[in-house]
């Protein structure tokens, strides 16, 4: 099944490091899914602008950073717009989902502005 993601800036990509250094030891390809299935929703901007704006650890091995994408929080299905940041080598980003709902989220001060590329992956 075809999915599309936002990819970031590597100059954005470096900033988020140097404020979020990945906790973790596995680093993901940071990505922010857009959408999953055959037929991605139309309007979807193919560069967008992105806010950083709160990040989630559950303490157990998955660390997420929340944006918003073109001041819209939740994608097409529902599930807010993250980025699985890093992962114990045990945990999987898909988890990244559960903990969204289920942790606190830890919002950041001032938003992070980025900048953001659809692409299909």
């Amino acid at each position: 099944m075809p999915i599309a993601a936002y990819n970031l800036d590597a100059l954005d990509l470096q900033k988020l490091r140097a404020r979020f250094p990945p906790k973790y030891t596995e680093i993901v390809q940071p990505h922010c899914t857009a959408y999953i299935g055959k037929q991605g929703p139309t309007g979807m901007p193919i560069h967008a602008k992105g806010k950083v704006y709160a990040r989630v650890d559950d303490f157990e091995g998955v660390e997420v950073l929340l944006l918003s994408v073109e001041e819209q929080e939740r994608r097409p299905d529902g599930n807010l717009f993250h980025i699985t940041w890093s992962l114990t080598a045990d945990r999987k980003p898909r988890e990244s989902n559960y903990i969204i709902k289920h942790c606190q989220h830890e919002a950041l001060s001032e938003c992070i502005e980025i900048s953001l590329l659809l692409s299909e992956i």
